[in-house]
This record gives structure tokens, sequence and C-alpha cells, in this order.
């Protein structure tokens, strides 16, 4: 459904993608355009190639490798490689966490590939060089790098009109908003974002949570079809926090239990309690209970406090009521302490 042959022409003679073919961005059939989920493009950093290769390929000449004339390009050995339609054991962690989310919202009819379901390119045309173990492509970067790498991704967003752009390299994302400011280009309506790579435990669940923990998070609120309940109760975790101090909060995550939670953290003299709001993912019925973040003294105030709603009660309705409740527990823990 894509034509790739236009991208790039005002740059390189014919195009980015008829000079390198086998670059082009894998997009799942049918279930990009057609899934039970928004239009979701993964772009990677580069590909890259050992010095070994350097007799068969002008990668480590920028010039050459874009423009040159009958410069050696990709290798036959390489072919396979640095197509885009990789399979699930390059990028596993990513589709666990894509396969998670899908479940978790109750999409079934998904491809068991899960790049069926999205869209995938590396964002430098370029390959990185191996040296002494790096394989980023930072060491490598020259303007003309960006210049056409910032072309092929402004002519795939515009031939495939992704509604969310996850880019699974900081780097990258970087230099593309960094070009993206000089040119003014930018994407109404496209949500453009980034995680941490993928490729280690130490960067993909790495403690400031722009790894997997970022990357779920995004899906949820970008990709997949937007659940009534999940909106319902983001609404009401965002107009409770407005309305108070919290210590620290949760925000509209899911549970292994298959809930939908928001947690309001709030402390009182030397007494800590969370107000939780849930529903279960694939029901209709909402409850808001009180529960202490402490072991130490018992907080009567927290006693039958708790609220039922269904999702036709009002947004107004329900708010004002948990607001209710949440002040009526500080003051009795107050009047106690």
């Amino acid at each position: 459904m894509a034509n790739w042959n236009g991208i790039g022409k005002d740059l390189i003679k014919d195009g980015i993608f008829v000079r390198f073919p086998d670059l082009i961005p894998a997009v799942g059939e049918p279930n990009y355009w057609n899934g039970e989920h928004s239009k979701l493009l993964l772009v990677g950093e580069s590909n890259y190639f050992k010095d070994d290769l350097e007799s068969k390929s002008v990668f480590k000449v920028a010039e050459e490798w874009y423009f040159g004339e009958g410069c050696p390009l990709i290798p036959v050995e390489k072919k396979k490689d640095v197509s885009n339609w990789v399979g699930n054991s390059r990028h596993n962690k990513i589709f666990e966490s894509m396969k998670m989310i899908l479940d978790e919202v109750g999409i079934k009819n998904y491809k068991s590939d899960l790049l069926q379901e999205a869209a995938y390119y590396n964002y430098f045309l370029r390959p990185a060089s191996v040296t002494k173990g790096n394989y980023g492509f930072e060491k490598n970067c020259e303007p003309i790098d960006c210049e056409v790498s910032y072309s092929a991704l402004c002519g795939i967003i515009e031939e495939i009109k992704p509604n969310i752009v996850i880019f699974v390299s900081k780097y990258s994302h970087d230099k593309f908003m960094e070009f993206d400011g000089k040119e003014k280009n930018h994407f109404e309506n496209v949500v453009i974002d980034f995680v941490n790579h993928f490729s280690s435990d130490r960067t993909w669940e790495h403690k400031n949570g722009n790894g997997r923990q970022k990357f779920e998070k995004l899906l949820r609120k970008h990709w997949v079809k937007k659940n009534p309940n999940y909106q319902k109760l983001q609404t009401i975790h965002s107009e409770l926090r407005q309305k108070f101090n919290v210590e620290k909060e949760q925000e509209c995550f899911a549970d292994e239990k298959g809930n939908y939670l928001s947690c309001l953290y709030f402390k009182v003299n030397d007494s800590s309690f969370c107000c939780e709001t849930g529903v279960k993912i694939n029901d209709s019925n909402f409850w808001t209970c009180f529960y202490k973040t402490e072991i130490s003294n018992e907080i009567p105030a927290l006693e039958d406090k708790k609220y039922v709603f269904t999702p036709d009660f009002s947004n107004e309705i329900v708010v004002n009521s948990i607001k209710k409740l949440i002040n009526r527990i500080i003051e009795e823990i107050s009047k106690t302490s």
C-alpha cells in the first residue's frame, strides 16, 4: 500500500529507497493499517557493519555511500541482516510488551509475529562501524547522515501516516527533533517520543523508567484503541490530583490481576494512606478503596470508607464523592494524631 520511490529525490538521485531498497521500512499488512489499534511506527538507530566488510562496502565514507556512482553498498551476505523484517528473536523485548498491552485491553485478533501489527525501520541509513564493541551510530554521524535520515523519516510519515512514532534510540530521536526544529516541519496529530534501547536489561529496565515502563505507557495511551474504562479512570485521577497535594501518585497502570488502577498517596502527620480507584479491564464496575501504606499504627479512619460506581456515573459526581471521602479521612486522622 505504500509507495517509497519518491522519498528523498531532492537529496538522492531517484530517491533514497531506490538507492537503498534493502532498507525499505517493514509495514505489517494489513494489521498496521486495519488492526484494532492505532498505527505505530517503531524507529531503531542503525544497522552496523564490522571492519572486515570495508573491502565490500563504502559504508565508512558518507559521500560515497549516499551519492557515489557504482559504489558497493550492501554486500549480499548482509542483505538479510539489514532487512527491517526482523524476527522476534531480535526485538523480543519490544514484542513482549506489545503482546501484553494487546492482551490487557482484550484485543485478540493480532498476529503471532508482533511486527505485523506495526511498522519498523532504522533511522540512520548508513551502517555504524563496530569499534571495540561500540555499535552506536553517534561516533560515525556526519551532517549528511542527519539530512538524509530526516528526509527519509519525513517521507515515511507522510506515506504511512502513523498515529505514534516511538524511537527505540534516544540519540536518533534527539537528532530528528533537532533537525525538525530547524526545518519547522512539525507533524500535527502525530505523537513522537523515545524510549531507552532494548538491547540489554540495564537500559530497558533502567530505574528512570524510560525503557520498558515508558514504552508500555506510550502504547496504552496512544496505540491501543481507547478503552473507555481506562479513559474514565484517567480523567478521574487527573481531576482528583488537581484538588489535592499528594505525597506521590501512580497514574492508571495495569496490575497482574487484570485491573486498571489509579493510586494517590497522602501523608497526614505520621500516618500515610492510599486512595486506590480501579476497574476490571474487561468489566464495568469501578471501586475506590483506602488502605494504609506503612506497617505502623492502625488507621481507624480508613474503615468502611469505600465507593462503588458504574461508567454511567458522571465524572463530576464520582470525583466529588471521592473528594468528600478523602477529606473526611484527612480530617479524622488529623484529630486523632
